[in-house]
C-alpha cells in the first residue's frame, strides 16, 4: 500500500514537472523559432496598431465594470511618487494597496519578528478621504529612513503627472522614433520637488505602500503573476538572455508565460467577478509600471478596451474648467486597447490626456523586450 501511494506521488510530481517543461518549451519556441527580433517586419504591424488605436479613441461599445468601484472615491488622491528607497516610484505598492483594500484581500496590520511593519486598521474603502499633498508625502517616507523634520531631506522625487502632461508629449511617437529611442540611450528630464510632513495616519498608509513595493521588487516569487510572451527582441543576445531568464521563472511556479489573449481574457473574467485587477507593463528600455483595471468595453469581437486607474494620473480635486476637462479625459481615455492584428491579439497603452499622448505609445506589444502581466488575487 505504501509503495502504491509513493508511486502515485511520484507520478503527480512528474506530471507537474512535465507541465512546467512544456510551458518553458512553448515560450522558447515562440520567441526563437519565429525570430521576431527582425525589426523592419514589425514596424509595419506597429503602424497598423497605431492606426486602429487612433480610430478607436472616440468609439464606444458595451461596458462592464467592477460593482461599486468609484475611480474618484476608492483611490488615493495623491500621485505616485519616488522615495529614498524606491526612487523611481511606488506604483505597484500604491495600486496593490488600493486593490487589496477594495477587494478585502490584504491584512490591515502586519508584524514581523516582533516589529510592526504597518498598521492601517483605521482605513476604509473611501481612500480619497485620506488627503495628502506631495509635499507632505516625501518626508513621511523619509521619516521611515530616520530623516527628521528639522533635517533638510536631500531625497527628491518625480512629479510624474506634471511630466506626463508636458508639452513635448503632444504627439504620438512614430514607430521609427520609438525604436530609435530603444536602441539609443535617451535620458528624459522630469520635474523634481522636495517634500515635508504632518499626520501619522498618512505615515502608516505610506509605510504599507512601500512595504508592498519592496515585496514585488525583492520577493516577486510571493506573487502569482502571468506575463505575456515577449514578441520582439533587439538582437540574438537578448533572445539568449531571455532564454535563461525564462528558465529561472519556470522553476518559480508562481510566474507563468501566457498569450496576450489569455491576459485579456483573465482581466475580463476578474472584472466580471467584480474584482479589481493589478496589471503590470514592463519594458527593459522604458521601465515598468503598475496600473489597475476596473472596467472593460467591447467594441466588437476583435477590439476591447480595458479601462485603467493610473496612479501617475489621479483625478483633480479642485474644480476648474481645465481640471474638469482633464478629469473627463482621464476617465474616458485611460485604457489598454486590445486588438486583433492579422489574426493575433496585440495591445497598446497610451492614454491621451489634454491633447497629450501619455507615454507616447512606448507601451505596446510591438516594442522590443516588452511584456504585459497580471497579478492573481
Amino acid at each position: 500500500m505504501i509503495i502504491i501511494i509513493f508511486k502515485i506521488i511520484l507520478a503527480i510530481m512528474a506530471g507537474v514537472l512535465m507541465i512546467d517543461l512544456l510551458n518553458f518549451l512553448i515560450v522558447i519556441t515562440h520567441n526563437i523559432v519565429h525570430k521576431n527580433y527582425l525589426i523592419d517586419k514589425n514596424l509595419m504591424k506597429m503602424s497598423e496598431l497605431y492606426d486602429i488605436y487612433k480610430r478607436m479613441l472616440k468609439v464606444r461599445g458595451r461596458t462592464y465594470k467592477v460593482k461599486d468601484f468609484d475611480i474618484y472615491a476608492n483611490v488615493f488622491s495623491f500621485k505616485n511618487i519616488g522615495t529614498s528607497i524606491n526612487k523611481e516610484g511606488n506604483c505597484f505598492g500604491l495600486i496593490y494597496l488600493i486593490k487589496g483594500i477594495f477587494n478585502d484581500e490584504i491584512p490591515k496590520r502586519i508584524v514581523k519578528n516582533g516589529k510592526e511593519i504597518y498598521d492601517i486598521t483605521f482605513i476604509n474603502k473611501s481612500l480619497n478621504e485620506y488627503k495628502i499633498t506631495n509635499e507632505i508625502a516625501q518626508l513621511v517616507y523619509d521619516d521611515i529612513d530616520n530623516c527628521t523634520k528639522e533635517k533638510e531631506c536631500t531625497e527628491i522625487s518625480c512629479d510624474k503627472a506634471t511630466f506626463l502632461y508636458h508639452e513635448n508629449l503632444m504627439e504620438l511617437l512614430e514607430p521609427e522614433e520609438i525604436y530609435k529611442r530603444f536602441f539609443d540611450d535617451d535620458s528624459e528630464m522630469l520635474t523634481q520637488y522636495k517634500m515635508n510632513d504632518e499626520n501619522n495616519n498618512i505615515s502608516e498608509i505610506l509605510k504599507a505602500i512601500e512595504y508592498y513595493q519592496n515585496e514585488i521588487d525583492n520577493h516577486k516569487s510571493k506573487f502569482k503573476i502571468s506575463f505575456s510572451y515577449r514578441q520582439i527582441f533587439r538582437n540574438k543576445i537578448d533572445v539568449k538572455d531571455y532564454f535563461y531568464a525564462t528558465l529561472q521563472l519556470v522553476l518559480n511556479r508562481n510566474i507563468k508565460f501566457r498569450s496576450v489573449k489569455y491576459i485579456k481574457d483573465q482581466i475580463i473574467n476578474k472584472i466580471d467577478n467584480h474584482k479589481l485587477v493589478v496589471v503590470l507593463i514592463n519594458s527593459m528600455k522604458f521601465g515598468g509600471h503598475a496600473i489597475l483595471a476596473y472596467k472593460y468595453e467591447i467594441i466588437d469581437e476583435d477590439i476591447v478596451k480595458i479601462y485603467i486607474y493610473d496612479c501617475n494620473m489621479p483625478l483633480f480635486d479642485e474644480n476648474s474648467e481645465l481640471n474638469t476637462a482633464i478629469n473627463k479625459d482621464i476617465i474616458n481615455n485611460t485604457y489598454i486597447l486590445f486588438v486583433k492584428v492579422k489574426g493575433k491579439w496585440q495591445y497598446i497603452y497610451c492614454p491621451i490626456i489634454n491633447g497629450n499622448y501619455i507615454y507616447e505609445g512606448k507601451y505596446n506589444s510591438y516594442v522590443p523586450d516588452t511584456e504585459l502581466g497580471i497579478v492573481a488575487d
